[in-house]
């Protein structure tokens, strides 16, 4: 099973749909839920479930700013994915935040025009 994420209005290939399979999908749902600023990330209810819930484009780009500035600080994967994550769910304790789809995530969220995640 995967998460599919639609951009709902596009600039550009990159922006148009963001995939990840549940193994990759859950640790960058949670760290963004963790680690990003609540005001943002709070607009969006459903990031783990295919509810077509998502954030504007105004919102998705100041993600992708904070996403950006997190990677900048903690360029290694070890000092990105530390343990901050506090999603207590332990099936999910496995899976492990890989720099480069935070890197494709922030990307797509800069071109998306906004996003669902159906």
């Amino acid at each position: 099973m995967g998460m599919d994420i639609y951009g709902m209005d596009a600039k550009n290939k990159a922006g148009s749909y963001f995939q990840r399979n549940c193994i990759a999908w859950y640790p960058l749902a949670d760290y963004i839920i963790d680690r990003c600023p609540k005001e943002i990330t709070a607009k969006c209810q459903y990031w783990h479930s295919n509810d077509r819930d998502g954030l504007d484009e105004e919102d998705a780009i100041k993600l992708a700013d904070f996403i950006d500035e997190q990677i900048e600080k903690y360029p290694n994967d070890g000092d990105i994915a530390t343990k901050e994550i506090t999603n207590e769910d332990p099936d999910r304790s496995k899976y492990r935040l890989v720099v480069d789809d935070l890197k494709e995530f922030s990307n797509f969220l800069r071109h998306c025009g906004g996003f669902e995640i159906g």
